[in-house]
């Protein structure tokens, strides 16, 4: 998603090229790679809230893992909330395996609290 330059668009069809995923599988990666690229700074201000650390300090891997949750969790309404945290804890487990118990932790209370409140601003 951006961290190494390449347009996602692109990434995505070279990555789905040859692929044995079927037409809706297709259509769900599409979604989810263009969903997470599009609201980025959204998804990037929420997750802030859940991570001590920030989200900058948080490996490349961690942090698009999380992206991709994320956006499951507050823009997709057909994945079930379980789903979503348990695929993003075994990609960590894959790519990040230092970071699977943070994926874990910050997924669940993401999927129990929902968003965070909107800053108030006061004149």
């Amino acid at each position: 998603m951006n961290e190494e330059g390449a347009y996602s668009d692109l990434a995505t069809a070279g990555a789905l090229r040859g692929s044995p995923l079927g037409r809706l599988d297709r259509a769900l990666v599409t979604e989810l790679v263009s969903g997470s690229v599009k609201r980025r700074y959204t998804l990037d201000w929420v997750l802030s809230r859940y991570l001590a650390q920030g989200l900058a300090e948080t490996p490349p891997w961690t942090r698009n893992i999380l992206r991709l949750a994320a956006y499951q969790l507050l823009f997709l309404d057909r994945i079930p909330a379980a789903a979503a945290c348990d695929t993003a804890v075994e990609l960590a487990k894959k790519y990040a395996p230092r970071t699977a118990g943070l994926v874990n932790a910050v997924l669940r209370r993401l999927a129990r609290e929902g968003w965070p409140p909107l800053p108030r601003y006061e004149d």
